[in-house]
Protein backbone atom coordinates (compact mmCIF):
# COMPACT_ATOMS: atom_id res chain seq x y z
CA UNK A 1 0.00 0.00 0.00
CA UNK A 2 1.05 3.74 -1.00
CA UNK A 3 1.32 6.22 1.65
CA UNK A 4 -0.90 9.00 1.09
CA UNK A 5 1.06 11.76 -1.25
CA UNK A 6 -0.34 14.54 0.84
CA UNK A 7 0.94 13.37 3.59
CA UNK A 8 4.53 12.85 2.38
CA UNK A 9 4.50 16.87 1.57
CA UNK A 10 4.71 17.94 5.73
CA UNK A 11 7.43 20.31 6.56
CA UNK A 12 10.89 18.01 6.75
CA UNK A 13 12.08 20.03 9.67
CA UNK A 14 9.27 18.07 11.92
CA UNK A 15 11.09 14.60 11.09
CA UNK A 16 12.99 12.25 13.24
CA UNK A 17 14.35 9.07 12.93
CA UNK A 18 13.81 6.20 16.00
CA UNK A 19 15.78 3.47 15.64
CA UNK A 20 14.66 0.31 15.53
CA UNK A 21 11.07 1.62 14.55
CA UNK A 22 11.06 4.40 11.71
CA UNK A 23 10.40 7.71 11.21
CA UNK A 24 8.29 10.15 12.89
CA UNK A 25 6.50 13.65 11.46
CA UNK A 26 5.49 15.62 14.29
CA UNK A 27 7.03 18.04 16.72
CA UNK A 28 8.79 15.99 18.46
CA UNK A 29 12.79 16.52 20.63
CA UNK A 30 13.01 13.12 22.22
CA UNK A 31 9.93 11.96 23.47
CA UNK A 32 6.87 11.66 21.13
CA UNK A 33 3.77 13.95 22.26
CA UNK A 34 0.61 15.55 20.76
CA UNK A 35 -0.60 15.17 17.24
CA UNK A 36 1.98 13.43 14.35
CA UNK A 37 2.54 10.46 11.93
CA UNK A 38 4.75 7.34 12.62
CA UNK A 39 5.81 5.40 8.96
CA UNK A 40 6.88 2.00 10.40
CA UNK A 41 8.99 0.87 7.44
CA UNK A 42 10.24 -2.26 8.32
CA UNK A 43 6.74 -3.49 8.84
CA UNK A 44 5.07 -1.33 6.33
CA UNK A 45 2.26 0.38 8.55
CA UNK A 46 1.27 4.14 8.99
CA UNK A 47 0.00 5.53 12.19
CA UNK A 48 -1.58 9.04 11.89
CA UNK A 49 -3.27 10.40 15.55
CA UNK A 50 -2.30 11.59 19.37
CA UNK A 51 1.02 10.49 21.11
CA UNK A 52 1.82 10.64 24.89
CA UNK A 53 4.90 10.01 26.25
CA UNK A 54 5.89 7.81 23.25
CA UNK A 55 2.68 5.68 23.01
CA UNK A 56 0.07 5.37 20.51
CA UNK A 57 -2.50 7.21 22.87
CA UNK A 58 -5.76 9.19 22.27
CA UNK A 59 -7.25 8.86 18.79
CA UNK A 60 -5.32 7.52 15.91
CA UNK A 61 -5.64 5.83 12.88
CA UNK A 62 -2.69 2.43 11.98
CA UNK A 63 -2.91 1.57 8.04
CA UNK A 64 -1.72 -1.95 7.62
CA UNK A 65 0.45 -3.20 4.29
CA UNK A 66 -2.75 -5.39 3.92
CA UNK A 67 -4.57 -2.39 3.20
CA UNK A 68 -6.67 -3.24 6.29
CA UNK A 69 -6.84 0.04 8.76
CA UNK A 70 -8.26 0.58 12.60
CA UNK A 71 -9.39 3.94 13.46
CA UNK A 72 -10.54 4.39 17.31
CA UNK A 73 -9.14 4.72 20.36
CA UNK A 74 -5.64 3.52 21.73
CA UNK A 75 -3.80 3.13 25.10
CA UNK A 76 -0.45 2.29 25.43
CA UNK A 77 0.52 1.82 21.86
CA UNK A 78 -2.80 -0.61 21.72
CA UNK A 79 -6.29 -0.74 20.02
CA UNK A 80 -8.37 0.16 22.97
CA UNK A 81 -11.97 1.49 23.74
CA UNK A 82 -14.14 2.30 20.62
CA UNK A 83 -12.81 1.85 17.61
CA UNK A 84 -13.14 0.23 14.13
CA UNK A 85 -11.25 -2.09 12.06
CA UNK A 86 -11.86 -2.71 7.96
CA UNK A 87 -10.37 -5.36 5.99
CA UNK A 88 -10.39 -5.17 2.07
Amino acid sequence: MAFPKQLLAIDKSLEKRFEGEGVFLGRTSRVRNGMGIMIYEQEGLYYIGSWVNNYRQGLGYMIYSDGSYYQGEWYQNQAYGNGLYYNP
